[in-house]
């Protein structure tokens, strides 16, 4: 969804992941050159590389359940310091695991 014109309410909305998760996922993604930040010819964020690129299997993906609403976000919540790179093989696949079990350190 990362097409540079889709607002990252409309992604909270189709996936359910927090605006706020999404925002910290973005900054992370920009500063790992992964995604360009809003321009004056983007309106919104824009991934510079597809999951096929990345080594993400969509399938895979799409596979994984829906966490319940009841678990507190503060749970899942890492400062910027603690994010681990993305830039190393399969470390944003690992990353977003841990986001998604609430197993990020804290």
């Amino acid at each position: 969804m990362l097409d540079g014109k889709t607002s990252q309410s409309k992604i909270d909305s189709a996936t359910g992941v927090a605006q706020t998760t999404i925002s910290d996922w973005l900054a992370i993604f920009v500063k790992e050159g992964l995604a360009s930040p809003p321009d004056e010819y983007y309106p919104s964020h824009r991934a510079l590389f597809t999951l096929q690129e990345l080594g993400i299997d969509l399938a895979a993906l799409k596979k994984r359940t829906k966490k319940s609403s009841k678990t507190s976000s503060k749970a899942t919540q890492t400062t910027p310091e603690e994010k681990p790179s993305i830039a190393q093989p399969g470390a944003l696949e690992k990353y977003m695991e841990a986001e998604k079990n609430g197993t990020s350190k804290q």
